[in-house]
C-alpha cells in the first residue's frame, strides 16, 4: 500500500508540475475565495519568499495545515510563479538549476543587482509626458537599505549647455524608505519635490547624460511627477538568468506579482541589458 501511496504522489506531483497552476489551484483550494488566498502575490517580499520556500510564508502555512498529507516542493512554488505568457522550453532548464539540491539559487531583497522599473508621468514645462524611473535597492554599511534613481528610460537630452551638478542634500539622512516598493513607490512625489535633499534620492555612482538632465531639470522644478503607475522589476541577481516580475490583474488563477520573461544571460548580456532595457550607465 505504501508503494502504491509513493507512487500516486509521484504521479500527482508530474501533473502538478506541467499542468499547472490549474492542477495546483483544482486540487488545493475548494472555492473561489481561498483561490484567490493561496494564488495571489501581492507583494515583492512575499514573491521572494515564495521563490525561496520560506517555510514561514503564509501560502504554504495554509497548503501545509489544509492539507498536510499533499507534496509540496520548492519546485511547485517556483514554476507557480512563472505566468503562462512565460511559458517556454527554459522553465524546465531554469527550475532544475534554481532547484538543484547540491546548488541551489536563492534571492534575496538586499541582492545586488535588482532594479524596479516604475511607470511615472511628468508635467514638463506645461506638457504631460510619460517615462521610466529606474530605482534601485541600495544596502548600506550598517545593513539598512533605501532606493535610490539608477536610470530614466526616456532620452532627456539638454537643449544646449551643461547642466549644473546637484548641490549637496541639507539632510544626510533623506532617503526613499526602503519599504517605497510597497506603497506603489508614492514617496517618488516627495522626494522630487524636496529640492534641499535631491541629490540624495540619487545614485552616488557616475550618471549618464539623461540622468543628469533628468535631474537637473527636477532640481530646477521645470520637470514635476504627476503620478507613479506600473512598476516591472529586473531581477539579474541569479547567474545565467535575467528574470522580469510584472503585476497581473486579480480575478485570475494568475494574479499578482509572476515572472512574464525568463532569458537566458551572461555576464556580457546583463551588462547590455542594463544599457539598452534600462538606460543605466
Amino acid at each position: 500500500m505504501e508503494s502504491i501511496s509513493r507512487i500516486s504522489r509521484a504521479v500527482f506531483l508530474i501533473l502538478i508540475l506541467f499542468v499547472f497552476p490549474q492542477a495546483f489551484s483544482q486540487y488545493y483550494v475548494s472555492n473561489e475565495v481561498e483561490e484567490m488566498y493561496v494564488l495571489e502575490v501581492k507583494q515583492f517580499d512575499e514573491f521572494v519568499e515564495r521563490f525561496n520556500f520560506d517555510e514561514q510564508t503564509p501560502a504554504i502555512q495554509y497548503l501545509r495545515d489544509k492539507h498536510p498529507k499533499s507534496p509540496l516542493t520548492r519546485e511547485v512554488f517556483i514554476r507557480s510563479l512563472i505566468h503562462s505568457e512565460a511559458q517556454n522550453r527554459l522553465v524546465n532548464e531554469f527550475v532544475e538549476e534554481v532547484c538543484n539540491a547540491s546548488l541551489p539559487h536563492f534571492i534575496s531583497f538586499y541582492d545586488f543587482e535588482w532594479y524596479a522599473e516604475v511607470q511615472c508621468t511628468f508635467n514638463y514645462n506645461g506638457y504631460p509626458i510619460e517615462t521610466q524611473v529606474i530605482l534601485q535597492n541600495e544596502v548600506l554599511e550598517d545593513n539598512s537599505s533605501r532606493w535610490i534613481v539608477v536610470g530614466i528610460r526616456e532620452n532627456f537630452v539638454p537643449p544646449g549647455g551643461r547642466c549644473d551638478t546637484l548641490p549637496p542634500s541639507e539632510n544626510p539622512l533623506a532617503c526613499l524608505n526602503p519599504m517605497s516598493h510597497a506603497t506603489g513607490f508614492i514617496g517618488l512625489r516627495r522626494a522630487f519635490r524636496d529640492k534641499a535633499n535631491l541629490r540624495n534620492y540619487f545614485t552616488t555612482e557616475e550618471w549618464n547624460q539623461s540622468l543628469t538632465y533628468f535631474a537637473h531639470e527636477l532640481f530646477h522644478k521645470r520637470l514635476n511627477l504627476v503620478s507613479v503607475g506600473k512598476i516591472t522589476y529586473h531581477l539579474l541577481q541569479l547567474d545565467n538568468w535575467i528574470m522580469v516580475v510584472n503585476e497581473y490583474p486579480t480575478g485570475t488563477r494568475e494574479a499578482g506579482l509572476r515572472i512574464s520573461r525568463l532569458m537566458k544571460s551572461t555576464r556580457k548580456s546583463k551588462i547590455r541589458y542594463k544599457k539598452k532595457k534600462l538606460g543605466l550607465q
